[in-house]
């Protein structure tokens, strides 16, 4: 058998039978190996997996009946499209990877195709809406120059929440205006910050965090106790900040990163440029983002054509 990845192992895929565990377990190394997912992504995928054995029983014998059963059943069960798409593609890539192995002589999964659906759009914040959202996140102390640096970064520079608490010092050249994220998978791309970002993020290296951690702390953002800032911290973060705003819909850290690509290509911005400073993979993704801009264009067009 060809090694899938490097030695060793994780825990994720223990509530299954030893065998069929330490397939999984290659599996996921394999995954983690190639740098495709993320450890959520790795703990999803194990979730899936461990719930397709219990179903169709020991992978080396599964037949594509028994998958085309279990894809049935999913829907059966009352499983959002989107939820069902993602177990089939979870299984569709492990069979794969077993055939690949020579662990297989047919891919059972081959014939499986996942339901489809309609991705939900981007979710954008309008213009004066994202303004309020910055200027809440303003407070006196070294605690409020860090929310309001972080939140200017992240509309800055489109990162995911994530990418933002992944930061070290070293990674912003406040000099040249560029960033150095680590973003999906591994992939590392450099990210253009603008003046209002970089005045915001000066004032909190000078004046906010040193009070919070200590010269030797690589992270940029840390927590009240000089430490690096946790994800879910970055939640509460604009949480906090939108209670002081009149804007009455929930956001969560992401929609500044939708509303980034958004006002970009409103602007009119490339596509595969936006592609580029969001880190994905595929245009296909950077895509989704062209509906909201279509809406803009026509609502434009209603307000300014004298016979629209």
């Amino acid at each position: 058998m060809r090694s899938g990845g490097p030695a060793g192992g994780t825990t994720e895929s223990k509530d299954l039978g030893r065998a069929d565990g330490d397939l999984v377990e290659q599996f996921l190394n394999h995954v983690a190996w190639r740098g495709s997912g993320s450890a959520a992504t790795r703990r999803a995928y194990a979730r899936d997996l461990s719930e397709l054995l219990a179903a169709v029983g020991p992978p080396l014998q599964t037949t594509s009946d028994a998958l085309r059963r279990y894809q049935a059943n999913l829907l059966r069960r009352g499983l959002s499209k989107r939820s069902a798409a993602r177990k089939v593609a979870t299984t569709r890539s492990f069979f794969r990877w077993l055939a690949a192995e020579g662990l297989l002589p047919d891919n059972p999964a081959r014939r499986l195709h996942a339901p489809k659906f309609r991705p939900g759009l981007p979710h954008a914040l309008a213009r004066g809406e994202v303004e309020d959202l910055l200027a809440a996140a303003v407070r006196p102390g070294p605690l409020g120059l860090r929310d309001a640096a972080l939140l200017e970064l992240l509309y800055a520079a489109g990162l995911r929440a994530a990418e933002a608490v992944g930061l070290d010092q070293g990674d912003l050249n406040s000099g040249v205006g560029l960033v150095q994220v680590r973003g999906k998978g591994g992939r590392e791309r450099l990210v253009p910050v603008g003046r209002v970002a970089l005045a915001a993020l000066a004032r909190y290296l000078a004046d906010g965090r040193p009070h919070l951690a200590s010269a030797s702390e690589p992270a940029l953002f840390v927590n009240r106790g000089g430490e690096r800032l946790g994800v879910r911290s970055v939640g509460r973060i604009v949480k906090a900040s939108l209670a002081r705003t009149a804007v009455v819909r929930r956001v969560s850290p992401h929609w500044l990163r939708h509303t980034f690509a958004t006002h970009l290509l409103e602007g009119g911005a490339d596509l595969r440029v936006v592609q580029e400073l969001l880190g994905h993979a595929r245009l296909s993704t950077t895509q989704a983002y062209t509906h909201i801009t279509v809406e803009h264009l026509e609502a434009v067009y209603e307000r300014a054509h004298p016979r629209a």
